[in-house]
């Protein structure tokens, strides 16, 4: 197995997506659904500078890059492609951006999208990280603000090591060896003589250094990288990680349990007794003596005398995969770091205060994939992971997000006005927006509950809901966030309110009730009171249209009709009456424009089939539409009888102006993430938030 290109492509299992956490949650349907990580998140075609246009000066700048008499780092969001060049068609959608405005911007997460992979610090304030697609990021003042470096790759890079504040050295995919003597200011490639990933790196001194990687690959460096030159492993495993204490004695792991042990700077490699069969996916050692290999499984073994005995720590303190490991040079602090656990959703962090014998589990409100972690003391530590996971660290214990808004999975998004935004979702994610997305910032909700839906009807009063009941307020623009009572323990899935004052939540099954919960309110939530659905499936999505009577409730299938859910009310919830939906796959939003015209949007995760029905009789008949995408869709927006947007599955951004005779694929930002959410205020000002903190914004309607 090429180890680490498995690792990083998420082959031992991916943080939940939004349909796992309702497998989760709501155990709806027997299986669990997975995404890939998502791809480059990319700026509008041709927007050098990031600021939502295409210039002219930009589009130049472009056909320079394509007739070579300029870098492809000129204007990155040109290569939509990912390949390093710019070619006709890529200047073709810029200039299409530049005369008709850029579709969808990509908003957050920030200062990076991309699968952040390993770090390297040299103190409390100087770091560097690597990942995906050739990120480098450099922070100052111990993370709380990133530059983006430059390089000519667009190769994944997999471990990058810093000797002093001036000399350090990434490895990654494709033979990939990169260089600075400047702090990162200019990369230069060295030439390591293979194609195999190199998938750790690691320097004694700023002379001698190894990098090791795939089919048994170890190479050497006693000149600062000049020249790569390989040792004999004799393994044909792929090694994951090296580590030196000098310049002599090192240790590499692998696939298999495989431990090599040099004392002679890898002239010889010594195989030694790890005690596990298990894929190892790090090694770090404090000194000669005291060191700790991590694995697939939330395998540990750790050693007190050099590798001479290895011992398993039994029982595991995790099963996820452990993908990255530290040993303080005390020898008794550490930390190891991996896969999100599938039922806290919770990024896997473990702590060690006695050298790795006994690990405890520390809480954090990141829900992705944990990849890389370093640390400048026992009490100061990072860690880094997919979608741009930045955390850290201060007393050893709690991890705070370092990402100005969460990189967690979105499922809800509202703007009151064009500038006024909230996006709210796993573990709690609340993330708040003042000038239209173009800076978003996380907010404390005080829960780590799922967040599954938001409500906001000015800039200043909102709702959210989610998980075991939850339902937040907030009166002064999200500064403070509090819990009110709904008396139930059921996952709500969507709120709606109309005013201050008048307000709905639907959601999964109430144990008491056995019906699909919906709670109503008329005094801001300060109470909320059930009301009868009649029906034994979840509800998924609640709205009301032309003031506080009118209003539409969708989900499940039903067992015995085999048909969604659809749900009518005339009389503000007094009494639900069901509606035919003609569909037999759950539905997942509804929107509408006024109290005849709605569109509902859902379908079948597991066989990808997708819906969107399309009533104008106030849902007397609902008319199924031609959709131009065969994945499932999580929400709809609308602003009047003829334009409305849909979105979901793998990236999916759907828009009409005819209502719904055509339905049109919008977007060209390369986003793969399942989109959960699509809020617009007006025709042209739109917002959609997805998985892995995924917010992309449009001001021309998407089109």
């Amino acid at each position: 197995m090429g180890s680490l290109m498995g690792k990083r492509q998420g082959w031992s299992g991916i943080r939940p997506t939004r349909w796992s956490l309702f497998v989760i949650w709501a155990t709806l349907w027997g299986f669990a659904f997975y995404a890939p990580p998502p791809a480059q998140a990319q700026t509008c075609a041709g927007d050098c500078n990031g600021n939502g246009q295409v210039t002219i000066d930009e589009i130049v700048t472009l056909v320079d890059i394509a007739l070579g008499t300029a870098q492809i780092d000129a204007c990155q969001a040109g290569d939509l492609d990912l390949n390093g060049q710019i070619s006709i068609d890529e200047i073709l959608t810029a200039v299409n951006n530049a005369l008709s405005g850029c579709p969808w911007a990509f908003q957050n997460p920030s200062p990076s999208g991309e699968d952040l992979l390993a770090l390297s610090y040299i103190d409390a304030q100087s770091g560097w990280v690597v990942g995906t697609t050739g990120q480098i990021l450099h922070t100052t003042d111990g993370g709380n603000s990133w530059m983006v470096q430059l390089t000519d790759t667009t190769n994944d890079l997999y471990s990058v090591k810093f000797a002093d504040a001036a000399n350090g050295w990434i490895s990654g995919n494709l033979g990939t060896i990169l260089h600075t003597t400047d702090g990162g200011n200019t990369w230069n490639p060295q030439s390591s003589n293979t194609q195999v990933a190199l998938n750790g790196i690691d320097f004694a001194d700023d002379s001698n250094g190894w990098t090791v990687g795939d089919a048994g690959t170890i190479l050497h460096t006693n000149d600062g990288g000049n020249s790569w030159n390989p040792q004999t492993s004799n393994a044909q495993v792929a090694f994951n990680g090296v580590d030196f204490v000098d310049a002599s004695n090192g240790w590499a792991a692998g696939d298999a349990g495989t431990i090599l042990h040099t004392t002679d700077g890898g002239n010889t490699w010594t195989p030694q007794i790890s005690n596990t069969g298990s894929e190892l996916w790090a090694v770090a050692f404090a000194d000669l003596q005291h060191g700790i290999a991590v694995g697939a499984t939330g395998v540990i073994v750790n050693t007190t005398d050099g590798g001479t005995r290895w011992a398993v720590v039994a029982p595991a303190p995790t099963t996820n995969d452990l993908y990255a490991v530290v040993l303080a040079p005390d020898t008794q602090n550490g930390w190891a770091v991996g896969n999100a656990d599938v039922n806290s959703s919770m990024g896997t962090i473990l702590h060690t205060t006695d050298g790795g014998t006994s690990w405890t589990l520390q809480p954090t409100t990141s829900d992705n994939l944990l990849y890389g972690v370093a640390l400048a003391n026992p009490q100061t530590a990072w860690i880094v992971g997919s979608s741009g996971t930045l955390l850290h660290t201060t007393d050893g214990n709690t991890w705070l997000f370092q990402n100005p808004a969460t990189t967690n999975a979105l499922l809800g998004v509202v703007f009151p006005s064009t500038t006024a935004g909230f996006a709210v979702g796993d573990l709690g994610a609340i993330a708040h927006t003042t000038d239209g997305g173009n800076t978003w910032m996380a907010q404390a909700s005080g829960t780590t509950e799922v967040l599954w839906s938001v409500s906001s009807v000015d800039p200043q009063v909102a709702w959210a809901a989610g998980t075991s009941g939850t339902v937040l307020q907030t009166t002064d623009t999200g500064i403070h966030w509090n819990p009110q009572t709904t008396n139930t323990q059921a996952t709500l899935y969507s709120i709606k309110f109309v005013d201050g004052a008048t307000g709905w939540a639907a959601g999964d099954i109430d144990s008491n009730s056995g019906s699909g919960t919906i709670l109503h309110t008329t005094n801001g939530g300060a109470t909320w009171n059930p009301q009868v659905s009649n029906v034994a499936q979840a509800l998924f999505a609640v709205t009301f249209v032309g003031g506080n009577q009118i209003g539409w409730a969708v989900g499940d299938v039903d067992s015995n009709s085999g048909l969604a859910t659809i749900l009518h009310t005339t009389n503000g919830g007094a009494n639900w009456t069901p509606q035919n939906s003609q569909i037999g796959d759950p539905l997942f939003g509804v929107a509408c424009s006024d109290t005849q015209t709605c569109w509902a949007v859902g379908g079948n995760p597991d066989t990808f089939t997708e819906d969107i029905l399309f009533t104008t009789d106030g849902g007397t008949t609902w008319v199924p539409q031609t959709v131009p995408s065969s994945e499932p869709l999580f929400g709809v927006a609308v602003f009047d009888g003829q334009t409305a947007w849909a979105v979901g599955g793998s990236g999916t951004i759907l828009g009409t102006t005819d209502g719904g005779t055509s339905w049109v694929v919008q977007d060209d930002t390369g986003i793969t993430a399942d989109l959960n959410a699509v809020s617009f205020n007006g025709p042209q000002n739109g917002w959609v938030a997805g998985d892995f903190g995924e917010i992309l914004g449009t001001t021309n309607g998407g089109r």
